[in-house]
């Protein structure tokens, strides 16, 4: 009865866990389609200044509440073309307020972690532990996104780090559930799960060069912006100024595309119905609409909310692709685990008949 006990209270504390992780994982999916948003709507410097924003904790809905030279302070400063402007001031303000509100809920989730697993399993508190120092360092490198006034290479590397930290918490999500627990009625053994685990990485892999692409050809179109100085983009003169990076990013979804259609192929064949098939059709069900949504780009010129799905799809998709690929692993050291026990078992029993036999 006891164990019995200690099992079910086992259960509810990891439970308890995967809830706080799935809310931590959907706030830093929120920041991320918030960070979207901001960098769509050309957001980023609404607020000149950081932590504060115009100088303050809670910034004004009107221009009239600012000093009437502030322009003059903020050129002083660097920032010569500070004009305010109410609706991208919020937007890059409710940005801030969300990734307090993600960072915070990053350090409850690394405590939890910290009182629940220690003493049974530290990898949970260590990946956890790491993703609470990347946040840290994310709120540096946000700052510095400000200061450099949205340089090119400081945007990408803050997304990068956005995604990161996904990865990290949804580590420590798979290293909290236990070895022992039943394995689904796979037809297959570890060395059919072998290649898929290898096949998940090189999709990982690929969607992160695609995605350091699009952000580069992104910096290139703010680029262009600027030194036209019109915020209405000529789509075809653009297009033929982005060169060769813009052509590698616009073609390369096909072998990012067609490695996860033949992943989602090979789970579906050698897996069948399941948990991971169906991550693997969701990470194709969002390529498709981050495709789409890139078309869309390139035909309507570079509308807000397009650019924003289009950012939140590739996010998404990657997210779900890390998961696939950190519960392949899972389920790989389980079969391993479960294949040890039974040579032990059956060991053990074959010592017990040997016993008999001669006693």
């Amino acid at each position: 009865m006891s164990q019995l006990s200690d099992r079910r209270s086992t259960r509810e504390v990891h439970l308890t866990f995967i809830r706080a992780n799935t809310l931590v994982l959907v706030l830093l999916g929120l920041l991320i389609l918030a960070g979207g948003i901001v960098r769509s709507s050309g957001s980023g410097m609404g607020c000149p200044d950081w932590p504060r924003c115009f100088g303050l904790w809670i910034p004004p809905v009107q221009e009239n509440e600012l000093p009437v030279d502030y322009q003059s302070i903020y050129a002083d400063r660097g920032y010569a073309d500070t004009r305010f402007n109410a609706v991208k001031t919020w937007t890059e303000y409710l940005n801030r307020l969300l990734g307090a509100l993600t960072g915070l809920a990053v350090l409850l989730h690394m405590i939890f972690a910290l009182r629940t697993f220690w003493g049974k399993n530290k990898s949970v508190v260590v990946w956890s532990f790491v993703a609470l120092l990347l946040v840290v360092v994310q709120a540096g490198v946000g700052a510095l996104v400000v200061m450099t006034h949205l340089r090119h290479g400081v945007v990408t590397f803050h997304f990068v780090l956005a995604l990161a930290v996904v990865a990290l918490v949804l580590k420590a999500r798979y290293s909290a559930m236990p070895l022992n627990t039943k394995i689904p009625a796979f037809t297959g053994s570890p060395s059919t799960i072998l290649p898929l685990r290898w096949q998940a990485w090189l999709v990982l892999v690929l969607m992160l060069v695609q995605i350091i692409l699009g952000t580069q050809v992104r910096e290139q179109v703010d680029e262009w912006v600027r030194l036209s100085g019109t915020i209405y983009l000529n789509t075809s003169e653009l297009f033929r100024s982005l060169g060769s990076v813009y052509e590698w990013h616009r073609n390369f979804w096909m072998v990012v595309l067609m490695a996860s259609i033949y992943l989602f192929y090979s789970v579906d064949r050698n897996l069948g119905p399941g948990t991971l098939r169906t991550l693997a059709l969701g990470v194709l069900i969002l390529l498709g609409l981050q495709v789409l949504t890139g078309g869309l780009l390139s035909r309507l010129g570079l509308p807000a909310t397009p650019r924003a799905l289009h950012i939140l799809f590739g996010s998404i998709s990657f997210s779900l692709t890390m998961a696939l690929a950190f519960r392949l692993e899972h389920v790989f050291r389980q079969m391993l685990n479960s294949a040890t026990d039974r040579f032990r078992s059956d060991d053990l029993t074959a010592n017990r008949n040997t016993t008999q036999i001669h006693g």
